[in-house]
């Protein structure tokens, strides 16, 4: 069996992976652009809690009852030697499996090789359970990435609404 030769590039370079890259897949409190255009992920986390009223339904969140929670995020790539156009798509897996998109859309990466493109993530996700949640990121149907996010939902105890005893 023939096996291809590696040659080096000039100056003993190896030949560079195609691309895009996945340079960042976070969930935060909130992203900032700043003047130069860099991003900021403020606060990473990777777990969210969620309080409900003492008196709310005993079957809320459910998947008759949903809440919709607000998450943010960052979503980076760098072009490599990529082409520009790319399917980006986001589908979020509840613990029970079912599967919700967030987005799908085209996106287009920055000509130059180290640029690419950068999502600020603003979405709301229909909680129905407590448990791990899971947000695919795919770029043109390939699995670049998972990302976690732990959704903790208890209720308020009925003692935190009783006036403070003096």
């Amino acid at each position: 069996m023939k096996t291809k030769s590696k040659r080096p590039l000039k100056g003993g370079q190896k030949k560079p992976a195609a691309g895009p890259f996945l340079a960042t897949a976070v969930f935060c409190d909130s992203v900032v652009r700043g003047e130069d255009g860099a991003m900021t992920a403020v606060r990473i986390i990777d777990h969210i809690k969620i309080t409900l009223p003492a008196n709310a339904p005993e079957d809320v969140p459910s998947e008759s009852k949903q809440i919709i929670a607000p998450i943010e995020g960052l979503v980076s790539f760098r072009k490599g030697h990529a082409r520009i156009k790319h399917d980006l798509q986001l589908v979020v897996h509840s613990p029970s499996g079912k599967r919700q998109e967030l987005m799908k859309k085209e996106i287009a990466l920055t000509d130059k090789i180290h640029g690419g493109f950068n999502l600020r993530l603003k979405a709301m996700v229909a909680v129905s359970e407590s448990g791990l949640y899971w947000m695919d990121v795919r770029l043109d149907s390939k699995l670049m990435t998972r990302m976690p996010l732990l959704v903790t939902v208890s209720r308020a105890s009925l003692d935190s609404f009783a006036p403070a005893a003096k």
